[in-house]
């Protein structure tokens, strides 16, 4: 009697564990067709079933459904609270969820974090810039407003990399609307410090592109703040063709006017009447935008989806973000440089009876370093110092005595130095191994043979053969005892 009721309870219990699971199964299974049904394309599923059916499906272990559901419901909402449910939180870890919590929750990552330090940090530049009265003005709001805009993207950036986007509507397209301003911006910039150039009407022109761009965004700016989350929450699905109409005009304007910008540094290089700060200033500018631009158009790339590659979006934001802080640098170390203060020297007509002021002399001094160090002037073969003094636009007998002065020597001993020691890097390199000794010495000025022995000989004591023959002792490379005796 015993063991007949013992064994009718455990075929109940086996019968109840039995039916659960399988009424388990025939959830997981029917469920989605039978009970609450996975909307498709046209479907009219309240936002209220959506929710309930994702916390079901969650609560029944059934992952991948529950995800889908519930990203239809942000999408549907826009709102992306739900993923803070208890019954959401608990499979926050695995994969489907994991890739919902990246899309939509708010969070600041290192990236995000720097490009936001950068973005205020030229945001306070571009102020303390247009507040001093220092330098020319129309150079300091040129290249302010350029930082300002800058900065203003960078920031946007951040704030859409960690999603904060979402809780900001209203900074849909914020930094599309002075997309094509950046290159007008830098270019005008690069001609006001060059040649002190006046602003006129018709260059309003440049402004052009962005007015037509800004006057097709306006109806979208005064959307309301829930259809301009609908269409971020569409960005994020889909590119659409504004998206890529953007980034192709602007790289367009972005290569036209780096070109521009750099034709005016090449001719300020040429004719060597800008300081040597400001020199170095507009070509670190001038390669700084450059390397932004072919970034921009890596970055284009990815972001309408023709090239798959989320790591390359970096370099273009962090372009910016670098030329930022070096304003910034610049605007701390050479505050004149940057605003278009660093004027040429007057000139020396004005010292011919009072003598070389000192300033003016240290100034000829760092051009003339300039001159032989960048454009390495020593090359040319008829060069003399007329020619030299015509270029640092003062007498034959200032340009001596700056030479005097802070060279300790006379000007062709000046010309030698700077040749022979470009003669003797070049015996010291294998990638020169194949030219004679005279191809070396036309090579850095010289017109014959015998003056550039003689002139290699005074500075090392050596002929070229006999120290062609010691560096190759000395350094045992064999690149270098192939260099020809001819």
């Amino acid at each position: 009697m015993k063991r007949g009721l013992f064994l009718c309870v455990l075929s109940m219990l086996c019968w109840h564990v039995n039916a659960a699971f399988v009424v388990r199964e025939v959830v997981l299974s029917e469920l989605p067709e039978y009970v609450i049904p996975i909307p498709q394309e046209g479907d009219t599923l309240s936002v209220d079933a959506l929710k309930e059916s994702a916390m079901i499906y969650a609560e029944l272990g059934a992952i991948e459904k529950a995800a889908d559901l519930t990203e239809k419901y942000i999408q549907k909402t826009h709102n992306a609270q739900i993923l803070q449910q208890d019954a959401l939180v608990a499979h926050q870890e695995k994969e489907p969820f994991k890739k919902l919590n990246e899309a939509y929750t708010p969070k600041f990552d290192g990236w995000s974090l720097f490009y936001l330090y950068a973005g205020l940090i030229g945001l306070f530049i571009a102020v303390v810039l247009n507040l001093k009265r220092e330098g020319d003005r129309v150079a300091r709001v040129l290249i302010g407003v350029f930082l300002f805009l800058h900065s203003l993207f960078i920031i946007h950036i951040s704030l859409f990399r960690a999603k904060y986007t979402f809780y900001i509507p209203h900074s849909l397209y914020s930094s599309a609307s002075f997309s094509f301003l950046y290159g007008p911006l830098l270019y005008f910039y690069f001609k006001r410090i060059s040649s002190n150039y006046k602003l006129r009407i018709i260059d309003a022109l440049h402004l052009l592109p962005s007015l037509l761009l800004i006057a097709y965004l306006i109806p979208i700016y005064m959307y309301p703040a829930e259809q301009k989350l609908a269409m971020m929450y569409q960005r994020e699905a889909q590119v659409g063709w504004l998206d890529h109409a953007i980034v192709v005009l602007k790289t367009v304007s972005l290569i036209t006017y780096a070109f521009l910008c750099y034709k005016i540094y090449t001719r300020n290089r040429k004719i060597g009447q800008t300081g040597i700060k400001a020199m170095i200033w507009q070509k670190n500018i001038t390669i700084f935008n450059g390397v932004y631009v072919l970034s921009y158009i890596i970055y284009g790339l990815i972001i309408t989806r023709l090239v798959n590659a989320e790591f390359l979006v970096h370099p273009q934001i962090l372009s910016m973000a670098v030329l930022v802080l070096y304003v910034g640098y610049s605007a701390y170390i050479n505050p004149n440089v940057l605003v278009g203060g660093e004027k040429k020297p007057e000139p020396i007509k004005k010292y011919k009876k009072s003598g070389l002021a000192e300033s003016l002399s240290q100034e000829l001094a760092d051009r003339i370093h300039y001159i032989f160090d960048h454009e390495e002037y020593f090359r040319h073969n008829d060069i003399s110092l007329e020619n030299l003094s015509a270029k640092l636009e003062c007498s034959r007998h200032h340009t001596s005595q700056v030479i005097n002065a802070h060279f300790q020597c006379s000007f062709f001993e000046l010309v030698n130095r700077y040749r022979i020691q470009e003669a003797k890097d070049q015996m010291a390199q294998d990638v020169y191994r194949n030219l004679t000794i005279i191809e070396i010495a036309y090579g850095v000025g010289f017109n014959n043979k015998v003056t550039f022995n003689k002139a290699f000989k005074k500075d090392t004591g050596l002929t070229p053969s006999q120290y062609i023959e010691a560096i190759t002792r000395n350094s045992g490379k064999l690149g270098v005892n192939t260099l020809r005796q001819g």
